[in-house]
């Protein structure tokens, strides 16, 4: 929900575009906090945030299917036996994932001034 919230911010009030995110799985789990605060910084509102697990009734009916990270690309493969983009592919051309916090600061837990690095 995370990345719906993000593309909303940058889309900004339109009905033409439809939106919605989920991941693999859908733990019972507060967003970290480092991750809210980055949120409210841009102006983003996090609180109805609820994670969903991403199903074939999502796979349908989307017309774009865009993976954020190469775990969520691999699973939508395995599971559904569908092929989707990355991100970065669909935006910018490149086959790269979008790190999440734990991928691209492997020791934030433990050093949370590095997040505002």
């Amino acid at each position: 929900m995370i990345a719906e919230c993000a593309f909303r911010a940058q889309v900004g009030p339109t009905e033409a575009w439809v939106s919605s995110s989920a991941g693999t799985g859908a733990l019972p789990m507060e967003m970290y906090e480092a991750v809210r605060l980055r949120l409210v910084e841009r102006g983003i509102d996090p609180t109805g945030h609820r994670q969903r697990k991403f199903g074939k009734e999502m796979l349908d009916e989307t017309n774009l299917k865009v993976a954020m990270n190469l775990d969520h690309r691999d699973y939508v493969k395995k599971t559904f036996g569908q092929e989707i983009p990355l991100f970065n592919r669909v935006c910018y051309g490149r086959d790269e994932p979008v790190l999440d916090l734990g991928e691209s600061l492997t020791n934030w837990k433990e050093d949370p001034e590095a997040v505002d690095a």
